[in-house]
């Protein structure tokens, strides 16, 4: 049964990377505040420190 879970929290995975890629295509900014914050685990603060842009802008792109 593990393989099972293991094999489906793969398929979501790969589907979130898949979501950011196409808002990519919309928002390159707002993906990679979604990247940090989903698959880094980042707060919003420190993502938007890593990015260079200020908290407010990366909290009005996050919501």
């Amino acid at each position: 049964m593990p393989i099972l879970a293991s094999t489906k929290a793969r398929f979501e995975i790969l589907a979130q990377s898949d979501a950011v890629d196409r808002l990519a295509d919309l928002d390159w900014d707002v993906a990679e505040i979604v990247k940090l914050r989903i698959f880094a685990g980042l707060s919003v603060d420190v993502a938007a420190q890593s990015l260079g842009v200020l908290h407010t802008t990366a909290y009005r792109e996050w919501i």
